[in-house]
């Protein structure tokens, strides 16, 4: 996810409904698309920055290319 046009982020999806997302943030950002794998760690998710989304909101964002990737791990 594409947190502002200087730097990169990722969500965390900790559950998902008929029509609904939910997720937590990442604390931490990168300056380069390509070091996304350097902030992607357990500990850097807060539980605390919750947020929620429909799928078509999801949909949207990937294909303004706010979400440039979803990762399946």
């Amino acid at each position: 996810m594409e947190k502002n046009k200087k730097s990169y982020t990722t969500i965390k999806i900790t559950e998902v409904t008929q029509d609904s997302i939910f997720v937590i943030y990442n604390i931490k950002s990168t300056p380069r698309r390509a070091r996304i794998y350097s902030i992607d760690k357990a500990e850097n998710y807060m539980e605390i920055l919750k947020d929620q989304f429909s799928k078509q909101d999801i949909k949207d964002l990937y294909l303004e290319n706010f979400i440039y990737e979803v990762d399946r791990h």
